[in-house]
């Protein structure tokens, strides 16, 4: 007779996996990448590395006819079939995409800034690391899911390395001096006092 064990407190020990209805699932045809179909069936050729972890044995680049590739339903913007005509617009600048977007390429082509000091802005950060607060902009466009308006403390931001200055960070001090220089916002010039008028005297003619 075998041994009863007692019940496991913390659960089954089986690793639970999402079930297959999570998912949307595409048939992969030639010219195919993980990019080209995230972005038909997301709306965003970046989200190919979402797609990536979700399907490990698929090499980003190189699907095979016939490929089964899981695009999970939070993603999903359609489930219309991708046509050919798609697929053979985007295909030449496809592969290129996902080389330049791999995280090996982007540290060579980014020095990455990690938010340490309240108060620190994209502008404050090209003004240090770029020397041109201008560039803002293009760092920006770097960092296309940070939003400029809110910057948090551990935020990490992208630098283009053919923008950079100086790469030594950038001290709290300076974020703080950059604080004060920003310009108040002009207040409206209040108008001068009037002074009333003196009332004129009316000199009285009659009998003294």
């Amino acid at each position: 007779m075998s041994e009863l064990l007692p019940p496991n407190p913390f659960g089954p020990t089986e690793t639970v996996w999402p079930a297959e209805n999570d998912f949307q699932h595409h048939v992969a045809c030639s010219g195919e990448t993980l990019l080209i179909i995230a972005k038909w069936y997301t709306g965003s050729p970046r989200n190919w590395q979402a797609l990536a972890r979700t399907n490990p044995e698929l090499d980003p680049v190189h699907l095979k006819i016939g490929d089964s590739v899981r695009i999970p339903l939070h993603l999903l913007r359609t489930t219309a079939p991708m046509p050919e005509t798609f697929v053979a617009s985007q295909a030449k600048k496809s592969s290129v995409a996902i080389a330049l977007d791999s995280p090996e390429k982007s540290v060579d082509r980014y020095f990455v800034h990690r938010v340490r000091w309240p108060g620190e802005t994209l502008i404050t950060i090209a003004r240090w690391y770029t020397g041109d607060p201008e560039n803002w902009q293009s760092v920006a466009q770097a960092n296309p899911s940070l939003n400029p308006d809110h910057i948090n403390i551990g935020d990490t931001i992208r630098i283009p390395r053919q923008l950079l200055n100086t790469s030594a960070p950038m001290p709290e001090a300076f974020v703080a001096a950059s604080l004060q220089k920003t310009p108040a916002a002009p207040q409206p010039a209040r108008p001068a006092p009037v002074k009333p008028e003196e009332p004129e005297e009316v000199e009285l003619f009659g009998p003294k």
